[in-house]
C-alpha cells in the first residue's frame, strides 16, 4: 500500500473514533421528597421528643420536637422508581424502620408519616401510617389528620387489653361491640346478632364465648345466609 493511502486510512479511522456518540443518554432526574411527621408512643399515644431521624446510611437527618414532630427532605438523583429507608431512634425504644418503594413520581413529592414506637418496657406494637398531603407540611397543618391516627391507635390499645388473659371473642368497647379474633375484627349491631357458626347453627353474639375460643378462629365475616348477619369459621 503506497504511503499516501497509509495516511489517508489513519486520518479516517481517527476521525471516525473521536467523534462523540450521538446516542442520548437517560439522565437521572433530581426529585426532591419533603418529608414530615409526628412520633408518639404507641401505648401512651404520647409526643415523643428528640427521637432521631436517619436515612438508609445511618446520617442522622434531624430529631423531633417537644410535640414530636419533625421535617426533613431526601434528594433523589435515580431515574425511575424511588426507593429510600427511614429510619428512627430514640433512648427506651424499640429501633424503627419504615422502607417505601414507590413508582416513578414527579418532583417536589410531599409524604407525612405518623408513627407509634413501641417502649422497650411495654407490649404494644409499633405502628405507622403514611398520608400524602398537598401544600405546605407544616406541624398545623399535619396535626390535622393526627387526631384520627391517634383515636384509630387507642383503639388499638383496648383490643389488645381486652383480649389479655382470654380467648374470648365478643367485647364490648366503648359502648360499642365487637367480635374479634387474632387478626383483626367486626363491629356488630347489637349484642344479639346472630353468628353463623360454620353455616351450621345460628349463636347471639353475647353467647358465642362459651362456645368457640379465639384461637380457633379461621375466618370471619358479614354475611345474609343462614338468617345471620356474621359467619365465623373454625374448620
Amino acid at each position: 500500500m503506497k504511503l499516501d493511502k497509509i495516511i489517508t486510512f489513519i486520518l479516517v479511522i481517527g476521525i471516525v473514533f473521536s467523534v462523540p456518540s450521538q446516542r442520548k443518554v437517560k439522565q437521572a432526574k433530581k426529585r426532591t421528597i419533603n418529608i414530615a411527621g409526628i412520633v408518639i408512643d404507641s401505648k401512651t399515644l404520647l409526643p415523643i421528643k428528640d427521637a432521631k431521624i436517619y436515612d438508609k446510611n445511618d446520617k442522622v437527618l434531624t430529631t423531633t420536637n417537644k410535640d414530636g414532630y419533625f421535617k426533613t427532605k431526601i434528594t433523589y438523583f435515580k431515574a425511575g422508581e424511588i426507593e429510600f429507608t427511614l429510619g428512627i431512634e430514640k433512648d427506651g425504644y424499640q429501633y424503627f424502620e419504615q422502607k417505601e418503594h414507590w413508582g416513578d413520581l414527579a418532583n417536589k413529592i410531599n409524604a407525612t408519616y405518623y408513627v407509634g414506637l413501641q417502649n422497650k418496657q411495654s407490649n404494644t406494637v409499633a405502628f405507622s401510617k403514611l398520608i400524602t398531603i398537598a401544600g405546605n407540611l407544616s406541624y398545623k397543618t399535619i396535626k390535622e389528620s393526627f387526631n384520627a391516627i391517634k383515636k384509630r391507635a387507642d383503639f388499638i390499645n383496648k383490643v389488645e387489653l381486652a383480649k389479655e388473659g382470654n380467648e374470648d371473642i365478643f367485647f364490648e368497647i366503648d359502648n360499642n361491640f365487637y367480635l374479634i379474633n387474632d387478626t383483626g375484627w367486626i363491629k356488630t349491631h347489637s349484642k344479639g346478632d346472630l353468628i353463623s357458626i360454620n353455616g351450621e347453627k345460628n349463636v347471639p353474639a353475647n353467647e358465642i364465648n362459651s362456645i368457640i375460643k379465639r384461637k380457633d378462629i379461621k375466618a370471619m365475616s358479614p354475611t345474609n345466609l343462614h338468617g345471620a348477619v356474621f359467619e365465623i369459621f373454625t374448620k
